[in-house]
């Protein structure tokens, strides 16, 4: 006998109203119904469907009612379908760079990787030291310091400009410019900015930004300067020292594997201190046991001291080659993952730190004796991420972690979740495009079929045609 109703939710368009089912109570759960059900007595007054026998009836039919969806096709479990997709763009990230092997592209390389040209700093001098408040008249001066380590002469393009850091608007441009840079030559230029009303948003933090790059390559640095137009500069201030391993060479460059007697050198770091005062400092690097869960410490490396100007930074001196001693580091391991830890550490007393503050570190594994976790298919990590709302399908983040990010809430994604080859070679196309994007944003241009300094001296027009033919003769490979 049909006694009600149950109210069932996330029912897909395809069956709504499409399909029935039932589910019989025992004689207890019955009587429990009945002090519930409604005057005609076929189904429970709305005013009673909070009552604990309902509602447990309903939320067990609802689970029911979704493992069923999911087993028969209708809805996808959020959980099992995230897993099937970071598997699936796992597998493709490997085919991708199996491809690329195979068609003899220079590897990306991991780590580390020494910029060929050098913007910094110099010369900063705010109204009043120690703060970056300022008031309408106020003068802060600077010098941009550009320094270029490539191997013939390069043409630089500059902006300085000043930005609302609220609404990211530019407010004003102080100035635009080209610079033709010998090799191992320095390029700098000293500026005065006058805070005003017309040039900057009162109220509010602004920052000078400085826009580098070399035309046609897809290399830039960007340096910014901030300032606080008559109000104080928010507490967070300890965020604004930042450590970064600079370089750090391999026995294989393609890896960060090292065996018992090889060595990696020309290990430096970069310390920039983001304050307006001086940071003096004390940097200590050691090698961990990073096998071991409590990663105790195997060898001290260096110890160093030294002070950073305001808004400056520093690449550190290179350390002495490292050693992997096979009587040494056998002791803590035969193979397996080692750390390489640097701790900087107040040195003196300022306005955030009291001497011997641990201000920030850097950690970097190394893999003893054996391959990295992922192997040779290691250039890039990938992502995905439901991002509607953004127009880009794909994209991808250059420097030491490299990933390569799939839009999986996009439209042209979502248009094709019902034909699973055609998604697939989609995403496929999307990895793809990205990757050969890494290496213009990383400046391998040999992959273009040009020597570095030819591909740079294209116009716009013809480097992006280059740029796009590559890409579309590498997804013609993939298809072989």
């Amino acid at each position: 006998m049909k006694i009600g109703q149950v109210d069932l939710k996330d029912i897909p368009t395809k069956i709504d109203g499409k399909f029935w089912g039932y589910i019989e109570v025992d004689d207890t759960w019955e009587a429990a119904l009945s002090e519930i059900e409604d005057k005609v007595h076929f189904g429970v007054s709305k005013g009673k469907k909070n009552n604990a026998a309902y509602q447990i009836l309903k939320n067990y039919c609802n689970e029911k009612f979704h493992t069923l969806l999911i087993e028969w096709g209708y809805i996808k479990d959020k959980e099992n379908e995230d897993k099937k997709i970071r598997n699936e763009l796992k597998q493709i990230a490997e085919d991708i760079q199996d491809l690329f092997d195979k068609l003899g592209f220079e590897d990306l390389g991991k780590g580390p990787q020494k910029s060929a040209f050098d913007v910094r700093w110099q010369d900063i001098k705010y109204p009043q030291y120690g703060t970056e408040r300022v008031t309408n008249g106020d003068t802060v001066s600077f010098t941009m310091r550009i320094k270029s380590t490539y191997l013939v002469t390069k043409k630089f393009q500059y902006k300085l400009f000043i930005k609302d850091m609220l609404t990211g608007k530019t407010l004003y441009v102080l100035d635009k410019d080209e610079a033709n840079i010998k090799s191992n030559d320095i390029f700098k230029k000293s500026f005065s900015h006058v805070i005003s009303n017309s040039n900057s948003t009162h109220c509010a933090e602004n920052r000078i930004v400085l826009i580098v790059k070399i035309p046609g390559s897809g290399k830039e640095i960007v340096k910014e300067l901030p300032y606080f137009f008559d109000i104080d500069k928010p507490d967070n201030s300890r965020n604004g020292v930042v450590l970064t391993l600079h370089e750090c060479i391999f026995p294989n460059a393609t890896s960060r594997r090292v065996n018992f007697g090889e060595i990696i050198k020309n290990v430096c770091y970069r310390i920039e201190n983001k304050r307006n005062e001086i940071l003096s400092y004390r940097l200590n690097v050691s090698i961990h046991n990073a096998s071991d869960p409590t990663c105790p410490k195997i060898i001290d490396l260096s110890s160093e001291t030294g002070t950073i100007n305001p808004f400056g930074e520093i690449i550190t001196p290179y350390l002495q080659n490292i050693v992997f001693d096979q009587s040494l580091y056998e002791q803590y391991l035969s193979k397996g993952i080692l750390e390489l830890r640097a701790r900087l550490i107040a040195n003196n007393d300022d306005s955030d730190y009291e001497k011997g503050d641990k201000i920030t570190f850097y950690h970097f594994k190394i893999f003893l004796n054996s391959d990295e976790k992922h192997g040779k298919n290691d250039a890039f990590d990938v992502n995905s991420v439901v991002a509607p709302g953004d127009y880009r399908r794909s994209w991808f983040t250059a420097g030491s972690n490299r990933t390569i990010t799939l839009n999986i809430g996009h439209t042209a994604y979502l248009n094709s979740k019902d034909y699973p080859d055609i998604q697939h070679e989609y995403m496929k196309e999307q990895m793809l495009k990205q990757y050969v994007l890494l290496y213009l944003a990383e400046g391998k241009y040999d992959m273009f079929g040009n020597k570095d300094d030819e591909f740079t001296n294209l116009e716009p027009q013809e480097a992006a045609d280059k740029v796009i033919e590559k890409i579309e003769r590498v997804y013609s490979k993939s298809l072989a």
